[in-house]
C-alpha cells in the first residue's frame, strides 16, 4: 500500500531494473500469498494498472528461462484478515490450509493427469451453473496444465508455465482458443480487495467479455478493469480442482481453486495457464455447484 501512499505516481511506470536481473539468474522463486488485499481499497486504478505492467517483463523473463515458481497460499493463506473476510476463525483457515497442503500427492497427481487427457483430446467445453450462468468456448489444441504440487523432469522440459505451481495445490487448467468463447456468466459472490461483490454478470461475445456489471460493490471492479490494458476482456481460462483435502467449513465463505470438484473461470491475463494474453488484468471467479462437459461428456457435476 506505502508504494502508491508514499511513493509519486511518477514511479509507477518505472523499469524494475533489479526484479528484471533477478528474473536472468534464479532458478526457483517462492511467493509467500499472505497480503492482505483490503490494504489495495480505493488505490486510483490507473496507478495499479501502471504498476501491473510493469511487473509483466519480469515474469515473461521467468517463462522464457523456465524458472519454478512455487506460490505457497493459493488464496488460503491463514492471515487475521482473510479468516475475518471468510467468516471461519484463524484455526479453523490454517487447518484447512495445511489439510490442502498434507495431500496424497501421486493421488493428486493421477487425479491431475487423468483430467489433463480429457481436456486435450476435446474440442468444445463447456460450464453451467442452475443461476444462469451457460458459457463454452472451443479447447482444441489448447495447452492443459497441472498444479499437482510437483514440477517434475517432465514438466520442466515443457518449460514456461508448466514450471509453477501452487500450494495448496490440485488444479487443471486450460485457456480458451482465442475468439470462441460465448455466453453468460453470473458471479453469485466474489471478493474484490477485501469488499463483497454479489451477483456480478459477465457477458461474453466473440471470445471477449462484452459487458461487466453486478447490483452493487464492483465499483472499484469496473474501474480496474476500464483503466486496464488491451487484453483485459479476453476470456479466458477453465480451472477445475481435485484437491479432496479441501473442505472448507459448512457455512463459511471460503471459495477457493483447488477443492475437488470446484469450477472456476478467469479472463484477461492467461500466461499462468500457457495461453498468450499477456495483459496486466487479470480476474478469476468460482462457480461453485457447476456442471462441467467436455464435448458433451460430464466432468463436474453440479
Amino acid at each position: 500500500r506505502r508504494l502508491y501512499d508514499d511513493v509519486p505516481a511518477k514511479f509507477d511506470s518505472q523499469t524494475p531494473e533489479w526484479d528484471l536481473k533477478m528474473a536472468g539468474l534464479m532458478d526457483a522463486e517462492f511467493l509467500i500469498d499472505s497480503a492482505d488485499e483490503a490494504a489495495l481499497a480505493g488505490v486510483p486504478a490507473e496507478r495499479m494498472a501502471a504498476q501491473t505492467k510493469t511487473a509483466q517483463p519480469v515474469f515473461a523473463e521467468m517463462r522464457k528461462r523456465n524458472v519454478r515458481l512455487i506460490t505457497l497460499g493459493n488464496g488460503l493463506y491463514p492471515t487475521p484478515s482473510r479468516a475475518k473476510q471468510f467468516g471461519v476463525t484463524e484455526a479453523e483457515l490454517a487447518d484447512l490450509f495445511w489439510g490442502g497442503i498434507n495431500v496424497d500427492y501421486s493421488q493428486l497427481h493421477v487425479a491431475g493427469e487423468r483430467l489433463k487427457k480429457i481436456l486435450a483430446e476435446g474440442k468444445e467445453i463447456r460450464l453451467t451453473n442452475p443461476n444462469g450462468t451457460d458459457v463454452k468456448a472451443g479447447i482444441e489444441r489448447r495447452p492443459v496444465l497441472v498444479s499437482d504440487g510437483v514440477i517434475s523432469d517432465e514438466k520442466r522440459k515443457e518449460g514456461g508455465a508448466a514450471c509453477w505451481t501452487y500450494l495448496p495445490a490440485g488444479e487443471v487448467y486450460v485457456s480458451a482458443a482465442p475468439g470462441t468463447a460465448e455466453g453468460r456468466v453470473v458471479v453469485d459472490r466474489l471478493f474484490y480487495k477485501g469488499k463483497e461483490i454479489h451477483d456480478l454478470i459477465l457477458r461474453v461475445k466473440g471470445g471477449k467479455v462484452v459487458s461487466l456489471e453486478a447490483k452493487a460493490g464492483a465499483d472499484e471492479l469496473q474501474a480496474d478493469f476500464e483503466a486496464a490494458a488491451e487484453g483485459k476482456e479476453r476470456f479466458g481460462v477453465f480451472d477445475v480442482g481435485v484437491n479432496p483435502n479441501v473442505r472448507p467449513p459448512a457455512g463459511s465463505k471460503v471459495l477457493t481453486y483447488m477443492q475437488a470438484g470446484m469450477a472456476s473461470l478467469s479472463i484477461g491475463n492467461d500466461t499462468w495457464a500457457g495461453g498468450d494474453d499477456n495483459t496486466p488484468f487479470g480476474l478469476g471467479c468460482f462457480l461453485p455447484g457447476s456442471t462441467l462437459t467436455v464435448d458433451g461428456k460430464v466432468i463436474v457435476e453440479k
